[in-house]
C-alpha cells in the first residue's frame, strides 16, 4: 500500500495465482479503490498481463 502505510499480509492461496486487483483486494478484505490507486506502481514492479478487458497481477506480487 502506501509508503507510510505498509504492512505485511498473509492471505489463502497460491502466491502464484493471477488476479485482478479487485480480487485481491477482497481476499485481503479491504475496497478495491484501496489498491487500484496504486497501479502505476503495481505495473512497474509486479508481474502482471492483460486479459481482455482486466489486468491480472501475480498475487504474491502484490501482497507480501
Amino acid at each position: 500500500m502506501g509508503e507510510g502505510r505498509r504492512r505485511r499480509c498473509e492471505i489463502s492461496g497460491d502466491p502464484d495465482e493471477m488476479r485482478t486487483l479487485g480480487a485481491i483486494a477482497r481476499l485481503l478484505g479491504i475496497d478495491g479503490t484501496t489498491l487500484t490507486q496504486y497501479r502505476p506502481k503495481f505495473d512497474s514492479h509486479a508481474e502482471h498481463r492483460g486479459q481482455g478487458a482486466r489486468r491480472l497481477y501475480r498475487t504474491g506480487d502484490i501482497v507480501e
